[in-house]
């Protein structure tokens, strides 16, 4: 799976997140109990959109490209961020960490490359930042008809 891969190349590719990267269920946990990572800073990989594109005409199959947007969630507490008081932000340098980890690859057999799409701050509440990342890859589907 996309969030799978995604979650992998993460773990390899950002130190920081080491051991604290899990998918929307995990998210989803923590919402209920409206609770925060014990520790962090943490990722959360959610698989988002997945945007149909142009039917193309093949014999005998059905052709469409897609695209799947994977919005990766990241969540940092003030208190776990040694480096946020010396520097003022820790933040920005995970957010271009998992940008740069992500950017140009081929995912899962995909047809195009990871392409950021945007990014943005979520929340600033009960002393945590949250900010997602989205990004796109465009992918084809072929089914036999």
């Amino acid at each position: 799976m996309l969030v799978d891969a995604v979650i992998e190349r993460l773990a390899d590719a950002v130190p920081d997140l080491s051991g604290r990267i899990n998918g929307a269920l995990q998210l989803a946990r923590l919402r209920q109990q409206n609770a925060l990572p014990q520790a962090t800073p943490a990722a959360f990989v959610i698989l988002g959109d997945i945007e149909g594109g142009e039917v193309a005409s093949a014999s005998g199959a059905f052709v469409q490209a897609y695209r799947d947007v994977i919005a990766v969630v990241l969540v940092v507490r003030t208190n776990d961020s040694p480096a946020a008081s010396r520097s003022g932000d820790a933040l920005h340098p995970l957010i271009w960490a998992v940008i740069e980890a992500l950017v140009g690859r081929r995912l899962e057999g995909a047809v195009g490359q990871m392409a950021l799409r945007r990014a943005f701050l979520v929340s600033l509440a009960d002393g945590a930042a949250v900010y997602q990342i989205e990004f796109s890859q465009l992918n084809q589907m072929r089914l036999a008809r």
